[in-house]
């Protein structure tokens, strides 16, 4: 194969490098999300579905743009676990 493709790689490269950036921080235990995944990035807490979010699923169900009250984003940033928060995990 030529490397006529390289272009494309990089690119690929270069936005994976920026979307794990953003990555939350690593957490030891697994978190189970609203749509039955298990991870160890969880990103936030919503009440309203009693689960866990990732990223992804902060931008399928648009909590963001919809500004909800249930959802609680600041859960993990102390470095506390969700267990020493009284939260399921």
């Amino acid at each position: 194969m030529k490397t006529k493709h390289r272009g494309k790689m990089k690119e690929q490269q270069k936005r994976r490098k920026e979307r794990l950036k953003d990555r939350p921080q690593y957490q030891p235990e697994l978190y189970e999300l609203i749509d039955g995944n298990l991870t160890h990035y969880p990103r936030a807490f919503c009440e309203w579905h009693g689960g866990w979010l990732s990223d992804g699923l902060i931008d399928t169900h648009r909590c963001e743009q919809r500004q909800c009250n249930r959802l609680r984003k600041d859960v993990l940033e102390d470095g506390q676990s969700a267990s020493e928060e009284g939260l399921p995990s």
